[in-house]
């Protein structure tokens, strides 16, 4: 190619057709031939560029359609090529993902490996505290509670002047003794007053009262000066069982559901167990009861009671011991003992005998409960706010009275 004249056109060839192409006033030109995109040469451009400071231009790749042999020919190669590439992508992916499962299937292995060496065969099952929930301490049920109690000290109706003994007709009226006034007083169910007694003085003109017991007709009998008086239910007197100084000096007193008498005869002498039927004629007598069972016993201070088939209880206050007789008057057996223990006694002063056959022993601090063989159940304490119990007696209910030194009248209703 010569030396381009400013006067002639300026022409280049096309490099896919062969084409003449004018040079354009850009980088590129269109084959009107073949329609391929033509760079312009470069010595072109910088002609045309009016003296304006070269600017480097991007390098374009044309391609233009090429013949039906030609295109076959890249058709092949351009296949070639791409399947070649597609293989080695194929490959790469393959390998990768062998690669990657052997590192995945390794790691795998390792840290199960690592886990069955370092990891123990079994857990412990985690100990979970239960939701403890605040159960407060029930309260302990106490033996006995008060169901009624009334009185006071005094001279009144109502009132006591050191009384001592208490007793229950079967229709729950309640009868209190006071020792040496000789006063009676008797009361209904709810601790009202309905009568005073004053009892007969006896041949030396005293009053003092040993003992009181009511039987199952409501007639109700006080022992005084070694006599037993009877009255009715009404208080007026209506028989005496005279004692006979000094053979026999009535003492204490207990009635059985056959209406029967059981008193002691109480002199220096003798200690005797006396059953009279209830016009008082004697059936038996147990002459030094308590000397035939040990003679080195002090004796003083007994009290009686019986229970619902005709056994016998008589307490020792100075001896400490309970004595067991059968309905014939004879001896079978002994409990207690001096002590503070359970089963101990020191210095009872009173006895009764519930529906149940349980003996209530008034003792030192408390009121002790035994079975009928003498084992020891149970313990009342004392009402230290009423004072210290003297005489007890139970209803036809079971509920326990007991009279104190202060002149109360307390009905207990037991909880054993």
């Amino acid at each position: 190619m010569g030396a381009i004249s400013s006067s002639e056109p300026q022409l280049f060839h096309c490099p896919t057709c062969g084409a003449s192409l004018p040079v354009p006033d850009a980088p590129t030109v269109t084959c009107q031939y073949c329609g391929s995109n033509v760079l312009v040469p470069l010595e072109y451009r910088n002609q045309n560029t009016d003296e304006r400071s070269p600017v480097q231009e991007p390098i374009i790749i044309n391609i233009a359609p090429a013949s039906p042999a030609d295109t076959k020919v890249v058709r092949r190669s351009v296949g070639a090529i791409v399947g070649v590439f597609v293989g080695l992508i194929v490959l790469g992916f393959v390998v990768v993902g062998i690669l990657t499962a052997g590192g995945i299937f390794a790691t795998t292995a390792f840290v199960s490996s690592s886990l069955d060496k370092n990891l123990p065969t079994s857990f412990p099952v985690a100990q979970i505290e239960p939701t403890k929930t605040f159960v407060p301490s029930p309260t302990p049920t106490p033996p006995a509670e008060v169901a009624l109690n009334f009185g006071g000290q005094g001279n009144g109706a109502g009132q006591f002047d050191d009384a001592r003994y208490i007793s229950i007709d079967p229709e729950g009226n309640i009868y209190v003794a006071e020792y040496q006034s000789g006063r009676v007083q008797k009361f209904d169910p709810n601790g009202k007053f309905l009568m005073l007694i004053n009892v007969e003085p006896d041949r030396n003109d005293y009053t003092v009262i040993r003992d009181m017991a009511v039987n199952y007709k409501g007639q109700f009998y006080v022992v005084r000066g070694g006599d037993i008086l009877m009255y009715a239910a009404e208080g007026i007197l209506v028989a005496t069982i005279p004692g006979r100084f000094p053979d026999t000096i009535y003492d204490a007193l207990a009635i059985d559901p056959a209406n029967n008498l059981y008193a002691l005869h109480n002199s220096a002498s003798s200690k005797d167990l006396i059953k009279l039927d209830p016009s008082g004629n004697q059936l038996w007598r147990q002459v030094g009861f308590i000397a035939q069972i040990d003679k080195k016993i002090t004796s003083s201070g007994e009290r009686l009671a019986v229970d619902g088939i005709g056994y016998t209880y008589v307490v020792n206050q100075s001896g400490d011991q309970v004595y067991k007789f059968d309905p014939d008057g004879k001896y079978i057996d002994r409990f207690g003992g001096r002590g503070d223990g359970p089963g101990q006694l020191s210095s009872p002063s009173s006895i009764a005998i519930d529906s149940k056959g349980r003996i209530f022993i008034n003792d030192s601090g408390s009121i002790d409960v035994f079975d009928s063989d003498g084992n020891y159940l149970n313990a009342i304490p004392w009402l230290r706010d009423f004072g210290a119990p003297r005489g007890i007696a139970f209803d036809l209910q079971g509920n326990l009275y007991f009279v104190t030194i202060k002149g109360e009248v307390v009905k207990l209703k037991l909880n054993f």
